[in-house]
C-alpha cells in the first residue's frame, strides 16, 4: 500500500513538472516570437535606410551643380537682342536642356513659386514689396528652389506682396 501512496505522489510531481515545462515552453515561445518580430522590424528598417541612402546619396554633388542652373538663367537674361537667334546660343540652350534633364532623371525638381502663396517649407523671403496682389503671394522669384525626391534641398528665394500703407 505504501507503494501506491508513492505512485500517487510521483504522479502529482510529474503533473506539476509537466505544467512547469508547459509554462517554460510558452515563455520560450513568446521570447522567440518577440525576437522574430524584432528581427523582422530590423530588416524593414534596414531596407528603408538603404532606400533613403540610394535616394539621397548624390545630394551633395547635386547641391554643387545647382548653381549652374542659376548661371544658365542669368546668362540667358543678359544675351543682347542681336544675338538671341544665333546658332551658338541655340547650342547653349541644348546644353541647358540636357543639364536640366540630368537633374530631373536624378529626382531633382524645380519648386514652382511665382504666383503661389508663400510657404516657409519651400520658400525664403528675400524681400517684401507693396503690391495690389494678395498679401503673402509670391510676385517675383530671385533664385529658383529645388527638391530632391520630394525633399527641399534648396528653398526658393522670393519677393512677396504686402499691402500698401493706408492713405490719410
Amino acid at each position: 500500500m505504501k507503494q501506491n501512496h508513492d505512485d500517487t505522489k510521483g504522479t502529482k510531481n510529474t503533473k506539476h513538472d509537466e505544467h512547469e515545462d508547459c509554462l517554460k515552453c510558452a515563455e520560450y515561445m513568446a521570447g522567440w516570437k518577440r525576437a522574430l518580430a524584432d528581427y523582422q522590424n530590423l530588416q524593414k528598417d534596414t531596407v528603408k535606410q538603404l532606400d533613403d541612402f540610394r535616394k539621397y546619396a548624390n545630394e551633395d554633388m547635386i547641391l554643387q551643380l545647382l548653381p549652374l542652373a542659376d548661371y544658365f538663367t542669368h546668362a540667358f537674361d543678359q544675351v543682347p537682342e542681336a544675338e538671341k537667334n544665333s546658332s551658338w546660343l541655340e547650342g547653349i540652350k541644348h546644353i541647358q536642356n540636357y543639364f536640366n534633364k540630368i537633374l530631373q532623371d536624378n529626382g531633382v525638381e524645380e519648386i514652382k513659386s511665382l504666383g503661389e502663396k508663400f510657404d516657409p517649407q519651400l520658400h525664403e523671403v528675400a524681400a517684401e514689396e507693396e503690391s495690389t496682389e494678395e498679401e503673402g503671394k509670391i510676385i517675383k522669384v530671385t533664385q529658383v528652389g529645388f527638391t530632391l525626391q520630394g525633399k527641399v534641398i534648396k528653398p526658393a528665394k522670393v519677393i512677396i506682396a504686402k499691402q500698401g500703407g493706408e492713405e490719410k
